[in-house]
């Protein structure tokens, strides 16, 4: 097998793998939260494009609003929608692509301090009941090795997982997406029942 990153030695050298550890596993949890917020913000715009939509509706067919004034904004509206949609998508990718690398620098980690095998543990550990999840074949959870392996680097990996069904960022991309384009119709429908009312 051919590893371009790791090579067999008697010593472990300087590297402080539990200090990678750590830095993996924070750098994870900071670009996680960074994409629930750019989903949340996203979200959030989003409503408020809606709900302005609904308003300027409201007010111009209780002619409380000018014609001119109710579709310049709603034609502002319509165009805005699919430009808050695609930064939304775009920078939840960001950092969900960058949890993604601190996903796979904890495993590859994990994978070199060696719990990607059996490990050894003191006999006089619980003699008496049994191993937790005993059929697994190392301490490390299975299938986030597996995922590993089954990518050539990290690009490869990080590909699969960003354009991948059933993630949590496809769900994210395309509720984003709905909603920006029910908002550009609700826009588009509007400025359409104006121009006919005024026509």
């Amino acid at each position: 097998m051919d590893n371009k990153w790791v090579y067999p030695s008697d010593k472990q050298g300087d590297l402080e793998l539990h200090h990678m550890l750590t830095y993996a596993r924070q750098n994870y949890a900071s670009h996680t939260d960074w994409y629930l917020r750019h989903r949340d913000t996203g979200l959030k715009m989003l409503g408020v494009v809606l709900v302005a939509n609904f308003t300027i509706g409201s007010l111009f067919f209780d002619h409380k609003l000018n014609a001119y004034l109710s579709l310049s904004a709603l034609a502002i509206l319509s165009f805005l929608s699919l430009i808050l949609s695609n930064l939304s998508v775009k920078s939840c990718k960001q950092a969900y692509i960058a949890a993604l690398e601190n996903a796979l620098l904890v495993t590859k980690t994990a994978w070199a301090m060696g719990f990607a095998q059996p490990i050894p543990i003191d006999k006089n550990i619980s003699p008496n009941i049994p191993c937790p999840v005993r059929e697994d074949e190392y301490l490390y959870v299975p299938r986030y090795i597996k995922d590993g392996i089954n990518a050539k680097n990290t690009e490869a990996f990080v590909g699969l997982h960003s354009s991948k069904k059933g993630t949590t960022f496809f769900s994210t991309k395309w509720t984003l997406w709905a909603i920006g384009i029910v908002a550009h119709l609700i826009s588009d429908g509007l400025i359409l029942s104006i121009v006919l009312e005024i026509i």
